[in-house]
């Protein structure tokens, strides 16, 4: 390992570390587990499609018999609603109660981050970005991210989209959630 490389997985270590430190003490005044929290934190940002326990099993890199018993207890506080799907009535879809949603609205409304300058949080996120497809690469795990960088999603007009891939038309909303089907546009180019 290079001496960058190295530098580099400390700041980033040192990095996680400042965030979970925030994260814990928002558990803590919730009553939340850390496996919990992340499931409230996912069910948050995931699109009407991926709202599913297999897609917050792949997302969170957990069993399902575990994922399964997180949803239960979450649902039991009222903090997850748990509903069939319309089509197949074998899948059953996870969404945020009214209260669950406030207590990630809340979370999401720290300080930590505020302060950045558009410039550095653009440059910043693009290197984030970078990196999480290289480790999502090299560690072989099924990459999640935002339809609106996928390769199925096709733009109709301003706020017009649509889903080649569950050939669906999707909303403004849907296109800056994350996808349990997304595929990178550069995956379309390399395959």
């Amino acid at each position: 390992m290079t001496d960058k490389v190295l530098k580099l997985q400390q700041t980033l270590e040192r990095l996680s570390n400042l965030l979970r430190a925030e994260r814990r003490s928002f558990q803590t005044k919730w009553g939340l587990l850390p496996v919990q929290f992340e499931v409230l934190n996912y069910l948050a940002s995931c699109n009407r499609f991926s709202g599913t326990l297999m897609a917050v099993c792949d997302y969170l890199g957990q069993t399902k018999g575990s994922v399964s018993q997180t949803i239960k207890l979450l649902e039991k506080r009222g903090l997850v609603l748990k509903q069939p799907d319309e089509t197949d009535k074998r899948i059953s879809r996870l969404t945020l109660s009214e209260e669950g949603a406030q207590i990630i609205s809340e979370y999401n409304s720290s300080v930590m981050l505020l302060g950045l300058d558009e410039e550095t949080t653009d440059k910043t996120q693009s290197a984030v970005d970078a990196l999480l497809v290289h480790l999502e690469k090299n560690i072989k795990v099924k990459p999640f991210g935002f339809c609106e960088n996928c390769q199925y999603n096709c733009v109709i007009s301003d706020n017009e989209y649509y889903c080649k891939l569950v050939k669906t038309p999707l909303t403004p909303e849907d296109v800056v959630k994350v996808c349990v089907e997304y595929e990178s546009k550069s995956q379309q180019r390399e395959g």
